[in-house]
């Protein structure tokens, strides 16, 4: 599992190379969910430009996601067992 920064799915050349190593797998959460999780944005390190909000920003990054995951999965509402076995039976129907 890498579990990498937001910003990689910016790079196309890297994100092709995830997906030629291994599995990419999206854990989609609605924006709520991610505000809540991330608390102070400033201290977590998230690059924003100017006058860019955390939810342009997810409305930005969701479609790249998408588009670069082989697999994925609604992670809203689930416990950490519960989304791995989630995964793991995805994983198994590729």
């Amino acid at each position: 599992v890498i579990a990498t920064g937001g910003s990689i799915i910016y790079c196309r050349e890297a994100m092709e190379h995830l997906r030629s190593i291994g599995v990419v797998v999206y854990i989609k959460l609605d924006y709520e969910t991610i505000k809540d999780r991330l608390g102070n944005i400033r201290q977590r390190g998230v690059v924003f430009r100017e006058g860019q909000t955390l939810e342009a920003l997810y409305e930005e990054r969701c479609p790249l996601y998408e588009t670069y995951a082989h697999i994925t999965v609604d992670g809203e509402n689930m416990g950490v067992e519960e989304l791995m076995e989630k995964i793991a039976n995805a994983v198994k129907r590729l």
